[in-house]
């Protein structure tokens, strides 16, 4: 037996409400092969679920058999999803699901609206569980009309009397009052209200009104609201299922198992729960296969997760300041340490096992790498004065004028020697190249007359005569120099503070933008 609906007619689904209860037993046969593909038995129904511990009441299979075979009461399931609209469909799907998705009940603006709606609300879950269906669904309707404000901050009741009017898999007195196309467009309006405020519920109520059109017999509308809601939400489980089962009956067996790969990679009930829909009974080797392949995604998708979130550490550790450094932080050491352990370990086998790796993975990635982020960024902040401050004054000490000018001093006296030695090499090359014809007593004193020029220069260079004030007027320049490199040293200061509060936010943003959070 299965809890999914399946299409074949106008009153199939008229027929499906009428023949389960929530209060019966219920006989799932699961394909054995998959279910070893998701997990081991005392994994899968002996783990410490109280949804899952509340509903089992027998698990029998032969060794040589195919199938196994579960034995589930879902009253108390149902009734933990919504005492008057929780179906079958939903509570064995939650069995599997540690954090089973519920509509999130919506904030109240104080006690005594609160209390309104809670009264309201008791009103409507006495009908329902004295199955007076009919008498809820008008209730509900008068409620809708008569307290607008009450029913515009809840939503619960919007979505009572659209699960009303879609009937209650598990219910079977519901099906007098189904209405399917008025189902459809209350779902279609409640997540018009929702929008992107919520996308989730948005998602949820689409996949419902999916359902809806499925069970009128409206394919190609079903698969309209169903690929709305992955774009809502694209880990709506439920909307990737639903299509593999819509791709299903019309034959295309790769978009199936493409759409089933997906779901199962969102929540391994999905795995256990098309083991057991006779949809895809007759290929088992299907779900098998799409289930190998979501456990390899998973172990895949943690592995990069682990490996991104390495990167990010690094990232910070790379770009954080010089005196504020990010491994200072104190959940710094142990995040790395996590991470690095979680990225040794050995990959799984099994879906659940892949899926709770990815999860931890997850767990230990994003949120705290982005708060080790959010708190080196606020430290920084914290510290932008210092930051800004640092270097500014910093300059290198000023060399002695004394020691500058006596090594000008000294470059000048052996510039003037090569100076005069080649004016002196010039003119012997310019008289060997054209000699003088005889000896002449002016041109021999004009020569000695040079030559006693170039040592006179010489000694006096080397002697106080002319060293001593061009010491003192090179150390006068060289004073004077200094003294204006510290001044403008000095006007440059708020410039330099400028600077350094540029680069900082740059590395803020820098650091924000790689790891992906909001600026302040």
């Amino acid at each position: 037996m299965s809890v999914d609906f399946i299409y074949t007619d106008a009153s199939s689904y008229r027929a499906y409400l009428a023949g389960l209860h929530q209060r019966e037993k219920l006989d799932i046969a699961i394909a054995k092969a998959v279910r070893a593909a998701v997990g081991a038995v005392a994994e899968i129904y002996g783990a410490d679920r109280p949804l899952l511990r509340e509903a089992l009441r027998d698990f029998r299979y032969a060794p040589d058999a195919a199938r196994e075979v579960m034995t589930v009461n879902l009253y108390y399931a149902c009734a933990a999803l919504d005492p008057v609209a929780g179906d079958v469909v939903r509570a064995f799907q939650s069995l599997f699901d540690d954090d089973a998705a519920q509509i999130a009940e919506p904030a109240h603006g104080g006690s005594a609206r609160a209390s309104e709606a809670e009264q309201l609300l008791a009103r409507v879950r006495a009908l329902g569980a004295r199955q007076r269906f009919v008498e809820a669904l008008r209730l509900v309707s008068a409620i809708l009309v008569e307290y607008p404000a009450a029913c515009a901050r809840d939503r619960r009741f919007e979505w009572l009397r659209a699960a009303l009017l879609a009937g209650i898999p598990g219910q079977p007195k519901s099906a007098a009052m189904v209405d399917l196309p008025a189902a459809e467009r209350a779902l279609l309006q409640i997540a018009q209200r929702a929008g992107g405020g919520c996308a989730e519920e948005a998602a949820a109520a689409l996949v419902e009104a999916g359902r809806c059109a499925y069970a009128d017999g409206r394919f190609a509308d079903a698969k309209t609201h169903y690929g709305r809601a992955l774009e809502h939400d694209p880990g709506a489980a439920e909307a990737h299922y639903q299509i593999a089962r819509l791709a299903r009956h019309a034959g295309r067996s790769r978009d199936s198992r493409v759409s089933l790969v997906a779901a199962f990679g969102l929540k391994f009930g999905y795995a256990l729960r098309a083991a057991s829909d006779p949809l895809f009974a007759g290929d088992v080797d299907l779900v098998h296969a799409c289930v190998v392949a979501a456990t390899r995604r998973a172990t895949r998708a943690a592995r990069d997760t682990l490996r991104q979130g390495l990167a990010r550490l690094r990232f910070l550790a790379r770009n954080s300041d010089r005196d504020f450094p990010a491994e200072g932080l104190d959940r710094f050491a142990p995040t790395r340490a996590e991470l690095t352990g979680l990225a040794a370990a050995p990959a799984h086998a099994t879906l659940r096992r892949a899926l709770l790796q990815f999860a931890a993975a997850v767990a230990a990635t994003r949120a705290p790498v982005a708060r080790l982020a959010q708190d080196y960024c606020a430290l920084l902040r914290a510290n932008e004065d210092t930051i800004a401050l640092r270097d500014v004054d910093a300059r290198r000490p000023a060399a002695d004028p004394g020691k500058v000018a006596r090594w000008l001093t000294r470059a000048t006296e052996a510039s003037v020697a090569a100076t005069l030695l080649a004016v002196v090499a010039g003119i012997s090359d310019f008289a060997a190249a054209a000699p003088l014809p005889a000896w002449h007593a002016t041109q021999s004193a004009s020569a000695l007359g040079l030559a006693v020029l170039v040592a006179i220069l010489w000694l006096s260079m080397h002697t106080s005569f002319l060293r001593q004030p061009t010491r003192t007027f090179f150390q006068r320049i060289v004073t004077t120099a200094q003294a204006w490199s510290l001044a403008r040293f000095a006007r440059g200061r708020p410039r330099r503070i400028a600077r350094n509060r540029r680069k900082l936010h740059q590395r803020i943003r820098r650091i924000e933008r790689r790891l992906g959070i909001a600026s302040e």
